[in-house]
């Protein structure tokens, strides 16, 4: 039997990696191959005892999930027919996650005040500082920023290489009147981890106009008289507003 490591796809949690470890039945007769390898924090072995049978191969996945910044390395037995030991090196390291902005001033994007139809936009730029690749979408807590008519790009997952930038558009599209707000933005990345990137600030005046009633009704008013009933017309926005009436 031979045996060879592939990699898998990257996997969605970015605090593991998989590979498949490749072993092949050379012979003109099927073997059995298991392992005395126990399962550790940080390595998983998935293999029970199995039969290959002559000619075919059978993938091995191998699940490394470091815990702690550091080299590891573990020597992983495999035993053919019960009597041929085989033994895999397997070798990894634990590395921080640093998905980060390339200046600090770019933690604070304020849009001031706008007004409604105004289209703002800023920029900021992300760097992956660590020594591995990192995949990550951008998202708000419970849409509050998308609520607020924040939108931002890109909008999809996205993998930065080692040393890797990523310019993010961030655009502030109000069309009512939206209260001052102060929101994060954050990196969502594998395993549930999400970093905060930044804080999302502005306000929209706008003018908001609305009549005390939404119907009046007269009720029976004799013929030849007149019924008068008052509706009053609120401005609740703040900016001043010039108004007629059409029927």
């Amino acid at each position: 039997a031979t045996m060879a490591g592939e990699p898998l796809e990257h996997s969605e949690d970015d605090r593991y990696e998989r590979v498949e470890l490749v072993a092949t039945n050379r012979d003109d007769i099927d073997c059995l191959i298991s392992t005395t390898f126990t399962r550790e924090p940080w390595l998983d072995v998935q293999l029970n005892a199995a039969m290959i049978e002559a000619g075919s191969s059978l993938r091995i996945p191998i699940v490394f999930s470091p815990r702690e910044m550091c080299d590891y390395m573990q020597r992983v037995e495999f035993v053919v027919n019960d009597y041929t030991r085989m033994h895999v090196d397997v070798r990894g390291r634990g590395c921080p996650l640093r998905l980060e902005l390339t200046s600090l001033e770019m933690q604070h994007v304020d849009f001031g005040v706008a007004t409604g139809g105004d289209s703002m936009t800023k920029m900021v730029r992300l760097v992956n500082r660590s020594p591995c690749a990192v995949t990550f979408q951008l998202g708000d807590d419970q849409e509050e920023l998308s609520k607020r008519f924040v939108q931002w790009s890109p909008a999809h997952p996205t993998t930065l290489r080692p040393r890797e930038t990523c310019d993010v558009e961030i655009r502030f599209l109000p069309t009512t009147r939206v209260a001052p707000f102060k929101v994060p933005l954050f990196a969502r990345c594998g395993g549930g981890l999400d970093l905060k990137l930044l804080t999302v600030e502005g306000t929209c005046h706008a003018t908001e106009m609305r009549l005390s009633e939404h119907s009046c009704f007269f009720g029976d008013v004799v013929v030849g008289s007149q019924a008068t009933r008052n509706v009053r017309l609120h401005n609740f926005g703040d900016l001043g507003s010039k108004f007629k009436f059409e029927m």
